[in-house]
């Protein structure tokens, strides 16, 4: 809120000294005697001070008029009928007009026969201008927009674009307001893709043959189920050590922090428990229960080989040495003879991990693993909220009953690969607005320095502001959600979308004019061509990726294609309309040289 807060005090600021200056300006103009004889002071300064700046009428003539730079020479013709009220003027007087120097030592002296002033001149059908340079005085240099021969779009941007932006800017703003509105109303319902990215489009046999496996011949726990699982044997306060790893490496996991304190002989009957409990439906925690959604147990499967054994254990000899006063020794033997079936070992060896650790041994990691009724695809909302109901299960289990009494020596937790997508997802979610939040703060600041006008800055960040919330509802509308194509691609937006109106703001600050109408031709009638040009290439070249039938390619293709259209209006339409409103600068209103200039301030003023 305090980054937002401040560049609009600043734009506050730096209006108010453009406006106060400029009418300052004016004052002086208007108390030369030349104007006070051509009879155009008083009808003009009456609608600045009434506004605070020029109307339209005056603002389209000084659009066309004469340079806020040059120094100029004007001839007053015959033709011209002094007033009667003020001292007369022999016709063909000349008038010799230069600028003030910033020494402090006011204009040069009127040569001989002629009156010294700074004006921008009057209508053509009153005076004639001349521009003294090198010395010699020659015809009178046309406008600068007349300067060079305007091709056809040129002419089309000045003579009928312009006009019509400047005519109806009430309007245009008006259908900007509501497509932004709508596209702001589609943009907040999006939502993170649960879903794997497809390699083909919809339609395809290869993305038509999961959902008919699930839907017609899956029964019971299918691929799409979430698959869950609960490890002993690993600290779970500090499972992992990532030093030294690289990140590039998908095969370099680190070093597992195993547990010491693990005890299987003491924890078995804990385990059983469990995996009965697993077997149980529970709507509450997504459990389908056996047999549909079987539970992997090898402690169920262990205790199952001793009851179909009694020739080789007794009736409940399990029971005798395990449990709070195990017997480690004779458990890991029953546990070491049933693994040595090849049969046995093949199924439950990638539940059980063992290491030989001096010359013995030893479990360091057994898994249970079990699939819910819940879709992997859900939404992640849900997800989050189904992962935190069984971290509270898992913490009541472990804390009474037969678990309560032996937690210490099965160091473990739940987990599922589901949960920490569905934590990616919310990331996902908050990190893509983050980014985009970021790049439009980047992009005011460099626009701002670039201009040297915070209002262009603040207004073309408003502008790409409304390009990037369009291109979001967009996504919204083809039925997207936010998954990883779609996040490297809203990474190119805010980028695509600086360009255009970068260019027109540029133009706009370059400007000879002081008036906003006047700058606003100028830039439509430089920049337009060039924006135009530009965005068609761009979506020529990117209309041929609509038809790929590998997804990538296509998204990639429609995302510039929407992203280049949107700047391409927002620039052509609502910078140009903003501009043309009094928000738009004009003179040094904005101007950054004017706000960190000493005179600015009457404290930091030089005394003279």
């Amino acid at each position: 809120m305090v980054i937002s807060f401040f560049p609009t005090v600043v734009s506050l600021h730096a209006w108010y000294l453009g406006k106060r200056r400029g009418n300052k300006r004016r004052k002086e103009k208007c108390g030369t005697k030349v104007f006070r004889h051509l009879g155009v002071c008083r009808r003009k300064f009456s609608k600045l001070v009434s506004d605070g700046g020029e109307s339209d009428e005056e603002e389209e003539r000084e659009g066309d008029g004469i340079s806020r730079e040059q120094g100029i020479k004007v001839t007053v013709m015959p033709t011209v009928e002094p007033n009667p009220s003020a001292s007369k003027v022999v016709p063909g007087t000349t008038i010799t007009n230069t600028k003030e120097r910033n020494d402090g030592r006011g204009a040069t002296p009127p040569a001989p026969g002629s009156v010294s002033h700074e004006s921008r001149g009057s209508s053509p059908n009153e005076i004639r201008s001349e521009v003294e340079m090198g010395g010699k005085s020659e015809s009178a240099m046309p406008p600068a927009d007349h300067a060079v021969k305007l091709g056809a779009i040129e002419t089309f941007f000045k003579r009928s674009y312009y006009p019509f932006v400047r005519k109806h800017k009430i309007l245009l703003l008006f259908l900007n307001a509501v497509l932004l509105a709508f596209m702001i109303s589609r943009a907040v319902m999006l939502q993170p893709d649960a879903e794997d990215p497809a390699l083909f489009k919809p339609g395809t046999n290869l993305e038509e043959y999961r959902p008919a496996l699930v839907d017609y011949f899956a029964r019971g726990a299918s691929q799409n189920s979430i698959p869950m699982q609960l490890a002993f044997g690993i600290d779970p306060t500090d499972p992992l050590d990532r030093s030294g790893t690289s990140i590039t490496n998908a095969t370099d996991y680190g070093t597992v922090h195993f547990d010491s304190q693990l005890d299987l002989a003491r924890g078995f009957p804990c385990l059983l428990e469990i995996c009965a409990t697993l077997e149980e439906k529970n709507e509450n925690l997504e459990i389908g229960g056996a047999p549909d959604y079987p539970v992997e147990c090898w402690a169920k499967a262990l205790s199952d080989y001793v009851d179909e054994n009694p020739s080789l254990y007794s009736s409940g000899y399990l029971d005798t040495i395990t449990g709070f006063n195990a017997n480690s020794t004779a458990f890991d033997s029953v546990l070491n003879d049933w693994l040595s079936i090849s049969d046995v070992y093949a199924q439950w060896r990638g539940l059980i991990r063992s290491e030989r650790v001096n010359g013995v041994v030893t479990v360091r990691l057994t898994l249970i693993t079990w699939k819910l009724m819940a879709d992997f695809q859900m939404d992640y909302t849900k997800g989050i909220e189904l992962g935190r109901r069984w971290e509270q299960w898992y913490a009541d289990t472990m804390a009474a009953g037969v678990c309560g009494a032996v937690n210490t020596s099965l160091p473990g937790f739940v987990e599922s690969a589901a949960f920490h997508y569905y934590r990616v997802s919310e990331t996902m979610i908050a990190e893509a607005f983050t980014g985009i939040a970021i790049s439009l703060s980047v992009a005011f600041v460099v626009l701002t320095i670039a201009t040297s006008n915070i209002i262009v800055g603040l207004l073309s960040t408003l502008c790409i502001a409304a390009i990037v919330t369009c291109v979001l509802g967009f996504t919204v509308l083809q039925g997207w959600k936010l998954g990883i194509l779609e996040s490297i691609n809203f990474v190119m937006v805010p980028g695509l979308s600086v360009d255009y109106v970068a260019h027109f703001a540029e133009a706009y600050v370059r400007s000879a004019h002081a008036t906003r109408a006047g700058r606003v031709k100028d830039m439509m009638t430089e920049v337009g061509v060039s924006v135009l040009s530009g965005a068609i290439s761009t979506l020529g070249a990117t209309f041929f990726l609509f038809f790929p039938e590998i997804t990538f390619f296509a998204k990639f293709g429609t995302f510039i294609f929407v992203t280049i259209l949107f700047s391409l209006v927002a620039s052509m339409t609502l910078f140009p309309s903003l501009l043309l409103t009094p928000l738009g600068p004009q003179g040094r209103r904005g101007d950054l040289k004017v706000l960190f200039k000493r005179d600015t301030y009457p404290c930091c003023r030089k005394k003279r």
